[in-house]
């Protein structure tokens, strides 16, 4: 009768006999162990050329770079004021003295430049108007540091606008510059 032995008495056969050699005192230290060179040939196999329907050749895309500068009193913008729809990368540096952010957001019910220069005011405005879409998210930068929002511009006329984030809750927008995005 054959009987089935348990996991553990496997795992120790095993052990026992891939040990074994190894822990044996031979007798002949001279015996040569060293292998034998083997030689493989790696199988042929032969492919057909492929056809892609994939272009061959791609446009580059160029990503526009727009800087926005905070002071404390001013929004400062440097880079192009038009462009074209598609992607860009806004790097906003914070040199207040308290927390503040970057504000990119499009015009709409066909609303002008002048329009927002209006709603602003002096004072700076405490909001952005109900009729701008925010383009980018609020990040709150820290005094002297930098934050860096890369997305997609649409057509259209956007606003770029420093916000300065009071203690207490309160904000104070800053504008900066009008940019006309094309299609």
């Amino acid at each position: 009768m054959l009987r089935r032995l348990s996991p553990r008495w496997l795992i120790l056969f095993t052990v026992v006999v891939l040990l074994l050699p190894a822990c044996s005192d031979s007798a002949d230290d001279s015996a040569d162990t060293t292998l034998a060179p083997t030689t493989t040939t790696e199988p042929t196999t032969t492919t057909e050329p492929t056809t892609t329907t994939e272009p061959t050749t791609t446009e580059a895309v160029e990503v526009v770079s727009l800087l926005l500068t905070f002071d404390g009193e001013s929004c400062i913008y440097q880079g192009p004021t038009v462009l074209t729809s598609g992607p860009v990368e806004l790097l906003f540096v914070n040199e207040s003295e308290g927390f503040a952010t970057a504000d990119l957001s499009k015009l709409t019910e066909d609303k002008s430049l002048q329009d927002m220069i209006d709603y602003m005011g002096d004072p700076p405005s405490p909001y952005e108007p109900p009729w701008a879409k925010n383009v980018n998210p609020w990040n709150p930068v820290n005094a002297g540091k930098t934050s860096t929002w890369e997305g997609n511009l649409e057509a259209g006329i956007h606003i770029a606008m420093c916000i300065e984030l009071l203690s207490g809750g309160g904000s104070g927008a800053y504008f900066a510059t009008g940019l006309t995005v094309e299609p």
